[in-house]
């Protein structure tokens, strides 16, 4: 059955609609979207895109579905229960996306160019911390929630290729 998952206060994220596990067939009322830049490395997509859905599932842990299994009993991880939509910005655009995040109280993962030459979580939280949001040099953002707030946020972003 639906149920309604509150997230942490600390997020002050609207309250997200899931159908939990194995009951997730159903079209998905929030909408996962991550934003990158198309300059990056092809290894820089992938790390990018690895760490801001490990943010997303953080702060939704209710996307996740079950354990996968064989047919020998094998036991798997289970995965995101719904699409990943992947578009492409530039620098003007990922600004623009963080400030509309911000207005509606929708707290992205963000990745800043400066934390390729990190290898702590401590550098990256300062890398950040040392800039004002517009500031930023985002290579990376994704965001979820209700599927209408997203597509209004990404509204002009092209899917990346």
């Amino acid at each position: 059955s639906l149920y309604y998952r509150e997230v942490s206060s600390v997020f002050n994220t609207d309250q997200l609609l899931h159908k939990k596990g194995s009951e997730m067939g159903a079209k998905p009322v929030n909408k996962i979207a991550v934003i990158l830049d198309p300059t990056l490395e092809k290894w820089q997509i992938l790390n990018v895109t690895s760490f801001l859905i490990s943010g997303i599932t953080h702060q939704n842990p209710s996307l996740i579905g079950d354990n996968y299994e064989d047919g020998q009993g094998n036991i798997y991880l289970p995965l995101l229960g719904q699409p990943v939509m992947v578009y492409s910005a530039d620098r003007d655009k990922f600004i623009e996306i963080l400030e509309k995040c911000h207005a509606r109280e929708i707290h992205p993962a963000i990745f800043a160019r400066g934390m390729f030459s990190t290898s702590n979580d401590l550098d990256n939280r300062n890398i950040v911390k040392n800039v004002d949001a517009k500031d930023l040099d985002l290579v990376g953002l994704a965001l979820c929630s209700n599927r209408n707030k997203v597509d209004k946020i990404v509204k002009g972003c092209a899917l990346f290729k």
